[in-house]
């Protein structure tokens, strides 16, 4: 497999994991702060509406830097990892307050990780769209045209 393939294999893989490890914690933060620190509805849905709030913004500012061509290589993998330190955390919150907190940091590291995984994906699927022009255009002009009408 070549380079970059690897890396679109790699890029897929981390993003899959990174929305799994989001999707996986989001129900037992819930149970945890309603069952465990008496979290009302309300509270939760604060806990929901911060995380997606600084994911937004913390988004827009990774775009942001994307776009002037800051590279920014390392910034999804290092996200990835401070993320599961953030989940790690979460035994040690003693309020819902302490848990507000843990979300907010998890926002603000899935929106900077989001831009960076979703740059990587578009650009391993513009390189696959590339290259299998260039293998239509050179079978178009090598004569092998009587295949390709078959």
């Amino acid at each position: 497999m070549r380079a970059s393939g690897r890396a679109l294999l790699l890029a897929f893989a981390t993003s899959l994991i990174g929305t799994m490890a989001f999707r996986l914690s989001a129900p037992a933060i819930a149970y945890y702060v309603s069952g465990a620190l008496g979290g009302s509805l309300a509270e939760l849905g604060l806990l929901t509406t911060a995380f997606f709030l600084i994911r937004a913004v913390f988004a827009i500012l990774m775009g942001r830097l994307a776009d002037k061509g800051v590279r920014l290589g390392l910034a999804a993998s290092s996200c990835f990892l401070a993320h599961a330190g953030v989940v790690m955390l979460y035994p040690l919150a003693s309020s819902w307050v302490g848990v507000l907190a843990l979300r907010v940091l998890q926002g603000a590291l899935n929106g900077l990780e989001l831009v960076e995984a979703m740059f990587f994906l578009s650009m391993g699927l513009a390189l696959a769209i590339a290259v299998s022009v260039a293998g239509a255009s050179r079978a178009l002009s090598s004569g092998s045209t009587a295949q390709l009408s078959r």
